[in-house]
């Protein structure tokens, strides 16, 4: 008996979808090890890269929050005159935290400002220029301050 197999038959045998499929699983298999380093790498990379943020944002915030209290802290010392001193002092102290403490950022220039502008009015010139010229030389991505 001889079995004979039409054309049509023969042409859906060779399945072009089932056989890039079957090239794929192979070719999966095959490189398993190389597949599975290259996916450790991306997970690592995005692991590292979730972390830098989290660590920058919790940095600016913490810079954000001390230089809101410098600035409350200087507010009340020209509006209350019974504890201005007090206050101005208390300023004076958190302006000089954020700019030691967090030097690259925004704030850190904000206060250097505002550090110069205290030591103005209270006619400590030296000290005022000091400020003003820190302010100035961290002056590269913010564009008031200079000004």
């Amino acid at each position: 008996m001889e079995i004979k197999y039409s054309k049509k038959k023969q042409e859906m045998r060779k399945d072009p979808v089932l056989e890039f499929i079957m090239q794929a699983k192979d070719f999966v298999v095959s490189q398993s090890n190389l597949i599975m380093g290259v996916t450790v790498g991306i997970v690592l990379v995005l692991g590292g890269f979730m972390i830098y943020n989290s660590v920058k944002n919790s940095g600016t915030q913490k810079a954000q929050e001390a230089f809101g209290k410098g600035l409350i802290a200087y507010e009340a010392g020209l509006s209350n005159a019974a504890g201005s001193g007090e206050n101005l002092y208390k300023a004076v102290e958190e302006f000089k935290a954020v700019a030691d403490n967090y030097k690259s950022s925004p704030q850190a220039i904000y206060s250097d400002y505002m550090l110069g502008h205290v030591f103005l009015r209270q006619q400590r010139f030296d000290e005022a220029i000091t400020w003003f010229n820190a302010a100035l030389s961290k002056n590269s991505h913010v564009g008031f301050v200079g000004a």
